[in-house]
């Protein structure tokens, strides 16, 4: 299908403050799209215009239509080649407003990375956590673990006033994480992420479920929240797993209507790290 080159016309009541020339930007358009592509293209076409002009501004169109017939505004959804022949000119009215400022979204590489740290009870999560928070001193890792996890961090590892191990401590009080304190998990990263704004340097965040989560609720929580996912970035879900005990809790009876977590666990994890063989 051809192209259309179409010429745009203001409508003089919208008292636009930057002069635009519409015939030194003739609009191209496949004549197969419709009117809604041709508003969107014409709208965005104003907001660079008048940002490369100093004066940046949003046009929202509300009615578009063919300057030889100005009393027929054209249906949104209808084709442009019912309506238009290249040369031809379109009107455009709606409001006019001071441009919003909108933040550059990041790259995935300037997120700050979380990993969910997973495991049934006695599975080592615990120990791997303490082991991490040793061996990465140059790194600043923030903590948000369950209170009714079966061992807490070592007490005496966040105490030695010569080593600072967690950046930052979460602790999630109100039972397991895959069911009544989803939205404390969300309020809890979302403190951290205020501590980030602030000009608090975080590296990384690691979440610790009990032995019972399921971390499918977890991972589904995190991504279906634009506010976290603009600043952060699921990194792995890491599955600790016993392997004397693994094969007897994967085979586990459950009531009818629940889920095996030691088999989420293991299904939905990245990697898993097999202990106590």
């Amino acid at each position: 299908m051809a192209d259309l080159e179409l010429i745009v016309w203001f409508h003089p009541s919208m008292q636009m403050p930057v002069k635009i020339d519409p015939k030194a930007n003739p609009f191209k358009i496949k004549a197969s799209q419709t009117v809604t592509d041709l508003m969107e293209q014409c709208e965005d076409f104003f907001e660079e215009e008048t940002k490369r002009l100093g004066t940046p501004l949003e046009l929202q169109i509300n009615v578009l239509w063919n300057v030889k017939d100005h009393k027929k505004a054209l249906n949104p959804r209808d084709k442009l080649e019912g309506h238009f022949a290249s040369g031809d000119s379109f009107g455009v009215y709606g409001d006019v407003q001071a441009a919003i400022e909108r933040p550059v979204p990041k790259t995935e590489e300037e997120k700050v990375p979380v990993t969910i740290l997973t495991g049934f009870l006695g599975s080592g999560k615990t120990t791997l956590l303490n082991y991490i928070l040793q061996e990465q001193q140059e790194k600043k890792i923030a903590i948000v673990e369950n209170e009714f996890g079966e061992i807490s961090i070592d007490d005496a590892l966040l105490k030695q006033q010569k080593m600072d191990l967690a950046e930052k401590i979460v602790v999630m009080d109100n039972g397991c994480m895959c069911c009544t304190i989803r939205g404390d998990l969300v309020n809890g990263l979302k403190q951290i992420l205020d501590d980030i704004k602030k000009g608090g340097q975080i590296d990384a965040i690691m979440i610790e479920t009990t032995g019972m989560a399921d971390p499918v609720p977890i991972v589904r929580t995190f991504m279906a929240n634009p506010e976290l996912t603009m600043d952060l970035r699921l990194d792995a879900v890491i599955t600790m797993a016993d392997a004397k005990n693994l094969p007897g809790r994967l085979d586990d009876q459950v009531e009818e209507g629940k889920v095996n977590e030691a088999y989420q666990q293991i299904a939905f994890s990245d990697k898993i790290i097999l202990n106590k063989l």
